[in-house]
């Protein structure tokens, strides 16, 4: 057999041992588009040929406009000569004009204000799915060769089932099976199809490019390439006028079947799982054990349609608690019913990360309505305007929104979650009701969490990197999950003004009034808690940990309570952040490779090496102790530790500790900490290890709920006398 062309990307090849692969038939239809260079508009370009003929007076451009047709006989010389006057003031801002005369620049221009340019472009028709891949292949945009798209071509022999997608000095043989082919005759490759690709395409690169902005505050110079790239490609896309089909040929992409994720993708669309796909492939003879045994699990129908009618039933539930409102929202009903019914935990993160983004979406949508957004000027202006008015939002956090998408009028059908909030946020200046804009100033964190959950959300549906996780990563994100599904109850309760049903949702949401007397409690308690020392710079922290405590107590909710052990966490966090502002902006620390005795090979420090090389002072909490002994054996990746010690905003509850432990030149208040205080870095380690376990520490009896509250308020009792003894030492005694 001759030599095929075989397509495969990168991020497919990740963690291939884990993985089946499969070349996959297609067919490659070679086509030619046409995508508009023009640099001038029609109105720009007329003018600007006009002044090229020395014709360069308002009134003889007026008459040139008016007799071919560009305006209607009932507007005014006044007003045609008013848009004239416009345009000319706009080109000559652009350097295309000057002292009444077209200058170089603008005669450049015209040159290059080329009609259409012709480039060679490939679509795929997947015979198995009887549907054209989501994917378009255009030359010199998405180079075959290069980095940027992460894909490849390579020929390889049709039978040879070992395929080497290495280089020369770093070989990578991988089995490959070939499938049989179907019937290519494909559906007819008309405009519509056409269209759909590009549109599926364009939501797929904007998505990654949101990532991009939302991180653009530590980008290096590959992120900033690839960004770049990334805008290249959108734009090009968005100025396809036309194509032309030519030839087509059978060609392959290679598949995979990742038995640890459960899913079947191919190289075109890594990130996702293609169902349909995996569905068709249950007829192939060399793949349908393999998924039934590994993927699918052999589901009966009978289980199946109760599935279905379990959510029927769910969605009936959830518009009944909502009056009905919800019925205008059937999107977000699914949503919310598919939320209800995925398993919490790090093997349904990713799902449930994905339908909380998307049901915030759903009801940005529905606030936004279909306004017309194209009368607003300098929205990014706006934006800023509106956003320096209220709540003291940080530069960081206004600049990470102000990278939207301005140039979008009409936004019914964008799914892109920064750039509902933006257009909500500016189209609401403009109405009478503020009720997104209202929210926000009642809670002033929302907007940060909300980019903490497209943070979260892009990376899970970009990144399926192959690497090692810490796994105190995996627990936080853990409990990111629980806040935003909480974030999410309670912001459909106020938009809509009515109250789930705890059956509904298997949550318990919590009610303004209700909230706000338990923050005035919690407020009272921490102030008498903590009446020796200065807490104004963890108070924030303090009073949510306290108030998390509080809602797990009068609810008896395990959710309050997994949230709780978070907060725990994010304190401990914040008075590591105080130490680490003290300290010089790279961290001078010792070797840590020197303490990976048990396992020098991968670096791994385990915490009874940390216990015999640093914890050389006797501490005082027994409990403390007694649950440190508990978790000896878990252990930190030390290029983990690496990354906090260069960014402790990158870092871990365990990172960040690690690398105050392991200072060379430490400071007076950080020597003080590690020599009276080694009882908070235990407790550190313990907390990291309680959220992986949603906040289920040790109990004694789980089914006696007044038993269960007595030991959680003793840990919290417990936080308290290790955080007093913190704050003394870290500004606490300071004057503010």
């Amino acid at each position: 057999m001759g030599n095929l062309n075989l397509y495969y990307s990168n991020e497919i090849l990740k963690g291939y041992k884990g993985k089946k692969y499969f070349a996959l038939p297609i067919k490659e239809i070679f086509i030619d588009l046409y995508i508009d260079r023009k640099k001038l508009n029609l109105y720009q370009e007329i003018i600007l040929e006009l002044y090229k003929c020395d014709c360069g007076n308002i009134e003889d451009i007026e008459e040139v406009l008016k007799l071919n047709g560009f305006h209607t006989e009932n507007e005014s010389n006044k007003e045609r000569e008013s848009l004239i006057k416009y345009i000319v003031d706009e080109l000559k801002k652009l350097g295309y004009i000057k002292n009444d005369a077209i200058t170089e620049a603008g005669n450049t221009i015209l040159e290059e204000n080329i009609d259409d340019e012709k480039l060679l472009g490939s679509v795929f028709y997947n015979p198995f799915t009887q549907k054209y891949i989501n994917f378009l292949l255009i030359d010199e945009l998405y180079k075959i060769n290069g980095n940027e798209k992460n894909l490849y071509k390579i020929e390889v022999a049709e039978k040879k089932e070992q395929i080497d997608f290495g280089t020369p000095g770093s070989p990578k043989k991988i089995e490959v099976k070939f499938l049989n082919e179907r019937d290519c005759s494909k559906k007819i490759f008309d405009i519509d199809e056409f269209i759909e690709i590009i549109s599926k395409e364009l939501k797929i690169l904007n998505s990654k490019l949101e990532e991009f902005y939302f991180n653009s505050l530590d980008n290096n110079l590959a992120k900033s390439q690839k960004q770049e790239f990334l805008k290249e490609k959108i734009e090009d896309l968005k100025q396809i006028r036309k194509f032309k089909e030519k030839t087509e040929e059978k060609s392959y992409v290679l598949i995979s079947l990742d038995l640890e994720k459960n899913r079947v993708s191919t190289s075109f669309e890594p990130e996702v799982s293609d169902y349909r796909l995996r569905e068709e492939l249950k007829k192939e003879l060399i793949i349908r054990d393999l998924i039934y045994h590994n993927i699918d699990n052999d589901i009966s129908e009978e289980e199946k349609i109760k599935t279905r009618k379990n959510y029927n039933n769910k969605e009936k539930e959830i518009i009944k608690d909502s009056n009905n409102q919800l019925s205008k929202l059937p999107n977000l009903v699914k949503k919310l019913a598919n939320l209800s019914g995925l398993k919490e935990g790090i093997k349904n993160y990713k799902e449930n990360i994905k339908i909380i983004y998307e049901s915030f979406g759903e009801v940005l949508l529905y606030l936004l309505e279909d306004i017309n957004l194209s009368k607003i000027k300098n929205k990014k202006m706006e934006l800023e305007r509106i956003l320096r008015g209220y709540n003291n939002y940080s530069d960081k956090l206004i600049y990470s929104y102000l990278n939207f998408d301005e140039k979008l009028n009409h936004i019914k059908d964008n799914k892109k979650l920064k750039d509902l909030i933006c257009h909500l946020i500016i189209a609401e200046e403009e109405k009478g009701e503020k009720k997104f804009q209202n929210y926000l100033r009642k809670d002033p964190n929302f907007l940060e969490f909300l980019k903490n959950l497209i943070d979260k959300r892009n990376v899970s549906s970009h990144s399926e990197e192959d690497s090692i996780i810490n796994t105190d990563e995996e627990k936080f994100e853990y409990n990111f999950e629980l806040e935003a599904k909480k974030k999410l109850y309670e912001f459909i309760e106020k938009i809509f003004n009515f109250k789930f049903e705890e059956s509904t949702i298997n949550f318990i949401t919590i009610d303004e009034v209700t909230e706000n007397q338990i923050r005035k409690i919690s407020n009272k308690k921490i102030n008498n808690e903590f009446s020796d020392v200065i807490i104004s710079k963890v108070r924030n922290e303090l009073l949510e940990t306290r108030m998390y405590f509080e809602y797990y107590k009068n609810f008896k909710n395990q959710v309050y309570k997994a949230l709780f052990i978070n907060r725990v966490a994010v304190l401990l966090e914040a008075n590591m952040q105080l130490v680490r502002k003290s300290l010089d902006k790279v961290l001078e620390i010792e070797e840590i490779k020197n303490y990976c005795k048990r396992d020098k090979k991968l670096e791994k420090l385990y915490l009874d090496e940390i216990d015999s090389n640093f914890f050389k002072y006797n501490i005082e909490n027994e409990w403390i102790n007694k649950e440190f002994n508990k978790i000896k054996d878990v252990y930190i990746l030390v290029k983990k530790v690496e990354g906090a010690r260069q960014n402790f905003s990158i870092g871990t509850l365990n990172n960040n500790a690690v690398t105050l432990l392991a200072l060379k030149n430490k400071n007076r208040i950080l020597q003080e900490l590690i020599n009276n205080c080694l009882d908070f870095f235990k407790l550190v380690f313990i907390i990291s290890n309680l959220r992986g376990h949603n906040g289920n520490f040790y109990l004694k009896n789980k089914d006696d709920n007044v038993e269960e509250i007595e030991e959680v308020e003793s840990f919290l009792k417990t936080v308290y006398e290790v955080e007093k003894k913190v704050l003394k030492f870290i500004g606490g005694i300071e004057n503010e």
